[in-house]
């Protein structure tokens, strides 16, 4: 980072309580653009095109991408990138005139674009990227120094400022203006750090949670990774992504607050996440969202949708392929170990509010929690912290009438 450092503000890098972010990004985006303009386009046009690598996913979000900008159906539009289709499916590398299409469609940045946004762009992901280590390690951090979680938050903010200085200067948009906010703000504000934090702090901080998806969702900017177009607002995963931050965030109020303080859309938000889950069950994340969304509807008495969400959760088919917690228990004993138990709960809640109606639901429902707490007990990987709970929720369930 010489062009940084040749500058006149040779700490402007450094960390410091009493710096505005604000400015300070505003001068490192200016440093980026004016050494920019230094180096060949063409080159960082090479440099970039020759490290392209797309997947149908991509190849349809550009054809969607292209149609909604022109205004055109969504066959021509994929007609329109044909040649780049057949080049990815057969695993070549794409000629200059495929990069010519792909930029004719508006799905990959000229040459001048490229050379105007690409070293802000690499700060950008060395600032999102330090900056959520406390994503990970925030107990540790809190330990040494509340410093180590301040410096954090900030260089996720300036990667946010630069990214969004950028796009006031160049009119792109790097894809860091869009993930520091749903990759680093929102999981970081979703996170119970303070064990002394007030309910009207926590309340306030999962509004903003919800606050921060809802804007995200209706985010029409476009957004750009490597030079490449990418789907955020129009991306199903990105859609899932808000949508499950949304819900937990509501999870998590209703350990304080009734249920009527909840936004009015907040089943429906929950019935669209556990819907794109089902959509996209081969993610990894995907089956952890039905389990929340069937948690949720606990929370809010939703039986009979309850626990038909907890077994899509555990094993859903797709294709003819078996996907669901039950198919990740291994590598995640943990995950396994969470469903039970709020399935349990949910076992539980149900018995309440059934009181001495539905007594063969009730004993078919307590078997097949038991079921879930034995296996999740069992596993080879269990932690001894997940072993402990397993086994209360099996004695707590042996009292359940």
């Amino acid at each position: 980072m010489r062009f940084i450092k040749s500058s006149p503000d040779k700490n402007l890098l450094e960390y410091q309580k009493t710096k505005s972010v604000v400015e300070v990004a505003r001068k490192v985006a200016k440093s980026c653009s004016d050494a920019g303009k230094k180096i060949d386009a063409e080159q960082v046009a090479k440099y970039f095109t020759s490290r392209i690598k797309l997947s149908p996913v991509n190849l349809e979000e550009f054809a969607e991408n292209y149609s909604r900008s022109k205004g055109i159906p969504i066959d021509g539009a994929k007609d329109q990138l044909s040649a780049v289709d057949s080049a990815v499916t057969d695993k070549l590398p794409l000629k200059p005139d495929h990069v010519a299409l792909l930029r004719d469609t508006g799905n990959f940045l000229t040459a001048k674009q490229l050379q105007q946004t690409f070293l802000a762009a690499q700060l950008c992901g060395i600032f999102h990227t330090y900056g959520r280590q406390d994503l990970y390690l925030w107990r540790e951090m809190a330990k040494e120094s509340k410093d180590y979680l301040e410096k954090c938050t900030y260089f996720t903010e300036l990667s946010h400022q630069v990214a969004r200085h950028v796009r006031e200067k160049t009119g792109v948009g790097l894809l860091y203006e869009y993930i520091t906010r749903m990759n680093n703000k929102v999981p970081r504000a979703l996170q119970n750090r303070n064990p002394d934090e007030s309910k009207e702090a926590r309340r306030k901080r999962l509004l903003e949670v919800d606050q921060l998806c809802r804007e995200a969702l209706e985010d029409e900017s476009k957004y750009f990774e490597d030079g490449c177009y990418m789907a955020t607002k129009f991306s199903q995963y990105s859609q899932l992504n808000a949508y499950k931050y949304m819900v937990k965030a509501a999870n998590k109020r209703l350990r304080d607050e009734d249920q009527s303080v909840l936004p009015p859309d907040a089943v429906d938000n929950c019935i669209r996440m556990e819907d794109l889950a089902v959509q996209q069950i081969s993610l990894d994340m995907a089956p952890s969202c039905i389990v929340m969304a069937a948690k949720f509807y606990a929370s809010m008495q939703l039986f009979p949708i309850t626990f038909a969400a907890f077994r899509a959760g555990l094993k859903t088919t797709k294709d003819s392929q078996v996907f669901g917690v039950y198919q990740q228990e291994k590598q995640r004993p943990k995950l396994m170990a969470w469903t039970a138990y709020n399935f349990t709960r949910a076992v539980k809640s149900y018995f309440k509010y059934a009181g001495e109606a539905n007594a063969q639901e009730k004993a078919n429902l307590k078997n097949e929690a038991l079921s879930l707490c034995r296996r999740a007990l069992d596993l080879e990987k269990q932690t001894e912290e997940w072993k402990k709970n397993m086994q209360e929720c099996i004695n707590g369930l042996g009292d359940l009438h």
